[in-house]
Order: C-alpha cells, then sequence, then structure tokens
C-alpha cells in the first residue's frame, strides 16, 4: 500500500514539473518573438531616420539646428555663437560661368535671406574638380570687416548652380571703430585675468580686426597671434575691441 502511495506521488511530480517546462518554454518564445518584433520597430525607426536625412535639401532652405541660444548668463571662451550650417537650393537652370556670376547669384541669395548692407557674402576663391564641378568660397564681411567662422560654398555643376552651403550671420549691428588699439585692448584683458605677473607683449604678425560671434553676443574684436608674458607661449587671441575681454585663446606650437 504504501509502495503504491509512493508511485503515485512520483507520478504526480513527474507531471506537474513537466507542466512547469512547457509553460515556461511557451513564455520564452513569446518574450523573445516580442523582442524580435521590438528590434524590427527599432530598425523601421532608423531606416526612416536615415531616409529622412539627406544631404541637400528638396527646396528652399534647410538648416540643422540653427542659432545656439545667446541667453546664456556667461560668456564662454572660444564658443562660436555661429548658427548651424544652412543650405539653400538654387533655381534650375541658373547659369555660372565665372566669378562675377558666382557673385551675383550670392548677391541675390543674400537678399533675399536677409543679409543686408553693410553686411555681405563675397566669393574669394573658386575651384574646380575635373568632373564638371566648380565651387567657389564665400566669406562673410561687415563692413569689410571678416566675420571669424563664417564662410560658405556655392556649388556648380555643368556651369549651372546648384546650391549654397555654409555659415553665415544673418543680424550684425555694430560700432566697427575700435574703442582700444589691439595692444591696449590686450594689456586690459591680461590685466583682468589677476595675474601677477607683468604683461610683456610680443605680437608675431600685425592684429587684425575681425567680427566675433560668441556664445553671448556680437563683438568686434581684435584677432592676433602673440605672446602676452615674458617667457611664456604664443597664442592664438581674439580679444573684444570696445569691452577688452578674451573672446578665444588658444595655445601655438611654434617649432
Amino acid at each position: 500500500m504504501n509502495k503504491n502511495i509512493l508511485i503515485s506521488a512520483l507520478v504526480f511530480l513527474v507531471v506537474l514539473v513537466g507542466g512547469y517546462f512547457l509553460v515556461a518554454g511557451g513564455s520564452s518564445s513569446d518574450t523573445s518573438g516580442s523582442g524580435s518584433a521590438g528590434s524590427e520597430t527599432a530598425g523601421e525607426g532608423v531606416a526612416n531616420s536615415a531616409a529622412q536625412s539627406t544631404d541637400k535639401p528638396a527646396t528652399g532652405v534647410s538648416t540643422s539646428n540653427g542659432s545656439p541660444d545667446k541667453d546664456a548668463d556667461e560668456l564662454l571662451v572660444g564658443e562660436s555663437g555661429l548658427p548651424s550650417v544652412r543650405y539653400v537650393e538654387i533655381e534650375a537652370g541658373t547659369l555660372v560661368e565665372s566669378v562675377a556670376q558666382a557673385q551675383q547669384v550670392v548677391d541675390q541669395q543674400s537678399a533675399a535671406l536677409g543679409i543686408e548692407f553693410p553686411a555681405s557674402l563675397a566669393v574669394v576663391d573658386n575651384t574646380e574638380d575635373g568632373l564638371g564641378n566648380s565651387y567657389y568660397q564665400i566669406d562673410q564681411y561687415y563692413s569689410e570687416i571678416p566675420v571669424y567662422g563664417a564662410s560658405a560654398l556655392l556649388e556648380v555643376q555643368n556651369n549651372e548652380a546648384e546650391f549654397l552651403s555654409g555659415i553665415w550671420e544673418d543680424n550684425i549691428e555694430l560700432v566697427t571703430e575700435p574703442t582700444y588699439s589691439a595692444e591696449e585692448a590686450l594689456t586690459i584683458a591680461a590685466n583682468n585675468l589677476g595675474s601677477t605677473q607683468e604683461t610683456s607683449l610680443e605680437f608675431l604678425g600685425q592684429p587684425a580686426l575681425v567680427i566675433y560671434i560668441s556664445n553671448l553676443d556680437t563683438h568686434l574684436a581684435w584677432h592676433m597671434k602673440a605672446r602676452i608674458f615674458a617667457g611664456s607661449d604664443y597664442e592664438e587671441l581674439i580679444v573684444d575691441a570696445h569691452n577688452p575681454n578674451f573672446l578665444l585663446q588658444v595655445s601655438l606650437e611654434l617649432h
């Protein structure tokens, strides 16, 4: 009698364990299937994102994330506030066979983009790739002063303008007569650092005025290469010409 009870108990245990693994196996398959579906959905999302991303716009003007937020409270030295890269598609059939014609196209686009005198986009150079493509390099100026970091490209294929792309600033308004000379501005900016070491300025080449767009504002500034203290490294420097402080300060390695 005890033997029969033991056998029945063992049979019941085997059935119970077998049922558990059967259910667990089904759940695992369902979960695996759900994961696979999730991967397919994610893959579709990536594919859709890639499909929506193009090198050139279909029509009109395209930008990436636009201008950085200039509502920051603190000036970030070396942090440009220029807008992101923009693309402007040129009307089909626009002929460009020379620098003069390229400049005419750029002027037309500048007017449409709201870039008004004394600001300008100027064709400064051009290259060809031997495959029928020409590339006209463009710099931006304000009252004939270069805008630091602003540049664009007019691409021409088989003598027809395709698109204008690059980085430029739309709204520039400032006094272009410097309050301080380059030497004065650099001395004041260096003293504002709080160093106890006496300044001993040495310039490499001549300082030049530039328009610099920081994360806070638009500045008239001196662009120069100089050594501030005796024995210190030469640096590439951009210093505000009205309110002397460093907008860019990068060490130069001279060999």
